[in-house]
């Protein structure tokens, strides 16, 4: 038999340039993704950064050489050694150095920093990933940092704004309070005036045990129109929250004088909460407040008159009932009005 015949050197010439042109081809589209990649990070938002495991610097997008410069007056180039570069930065490298161990051994995850000066901090939400080779192998990590500065601000007005509206609406209940307080007030005051007139009267007809009632009444009415404007206040001002624990039935108990000022006499107001239940860990006065709202919002829901009960009870929340009120499951005190 004949050898098959060898292929002439034209045709492997031929062969050879296909395979170039081929070559060529995947080179020309690989450098055309490697471009659109660059282009498109350095058009990003976000301030990016890569670095190798010895934290030298491969790669920085120009929004996070725009932020440098103008935030830090220099701007990091390709090699920089990131500690080194950092030195005087230490607002910065005091937040990184604890989470590039984390990068380096393979987690992924967000942060939320603020850098800058207490006059004018910047915030930051910073996704940190490791920077894999061909084989997964971990070889550094890059971060996207994203300034959120503005909708922080934004969060920070909305929640001014709501404050404002929480304060507005209890001034308005306040409002609603002063004329049922000061009818009470006045006739605590009268009562007070007329029971002191009535022991300076017996104590200069030496009945000393009639004198002795008169003033008992007196301080107690004093403590009564004295309790009557601490609530007043306490229900009016601003404060901190400060949770603690709260027997519910001793707090509706000291309202009831408030509770029945604000709903009139044409409400009948029952106390219908009982001894002996859960405790609740909360602020008594936001406690206060919001019964005393929901006291006058049922008083304004009865214009005829009517009944107003208030209660609690220990509750048992179990898994499914939780899964429907979107609470955990375990123990509560249910509070009804």
């Amino acid at each position: 038999m004949q050898p098959d015949a060898l292929p002439s050197l034209a045709q492997l010439q031929a062969r050879v340039a296909e395979l170039e042109a081929r070559l060529a081809e995947r080179d020309d589209t690989a450098q055309a993704h490697i471009k659109l990649l660059g282009e498109l990070l350095d058009n990003s938002r976000a301030n990016v950064f890569a670095a190798d495991r010895k934290m030298r610097l491969l790669a920085i997008n120009r929004m996070a050489r725009e932020t440098f410069q103008k935030y830090r007056g220099f701007v990091p180039q390709i090699g920089d050694h990131v500690p080194q570069f950092l030195l005087n930065q230490p607002d910065i490298m005091s937040r990184l150095a604890p989470v590039w161990p984390r990068v380096l051994a393979g987690e992924a995850f967000i942060d939320t920093i603020t850098l800058g000066p207490a006059e004018a901090p910047r915030h930051y939400e910073i996704r940190y990933h490791p920077l894999l080779d061909a084989q997964q192998r971990i070889q550094g990590g890059y971060l996207f940092a994203y300034d959120i500065t503005d909708r922080m601000a934004e969060q920070e007005r909305l929640r001014q704004a709501e404050e404002a509206l929480r304060q507005s609406q209890k001034m308005e209940a306040v409002g609603q309070l002063t004329g049922g307080i000061a009818h009470d007030f006045n006739n605590l005051l009268g009562s007070l005036l007329a029971a002191l007139e009535l022991a300076e009267q017996r104590l200069g007809q030496q009945r000393l045990a009639d004198t002795a009632r008169m003033l008992r009444l007196s301080h107690g009415n004093a403590l009564r129109a004295a309790s009557l404007v601490q609530r007043l206040l306490a229900f009016s001002r601003q404060q901190t929250l400060v949770p603690q624990p709260v027997d519910v039935q001793c707090l509706v108990a000291g309202m009831h004088d408030l509770i029945r000022s604000s709903t009139g006499p044409h409400i009948a107001f029952h106390d219908r909460t009982l001894a002996g239940q859960w405790l609740i860990r909360v602020d008594p006065q936001q406690l206060e407040s919001t019964l005393l709202n929901l006291c006058i919002n049922a008083r304004d829901a009865m214009p005829g008159g009517g009944t107003l009960n208030v209660g609690c009870e220990n509750a048992e929340v179990t898994a499914a009932e939780a899964r429907r009120l979107d609470l955990p499951a375990g123990h509560y005190l249910h509070l009804h009005i």
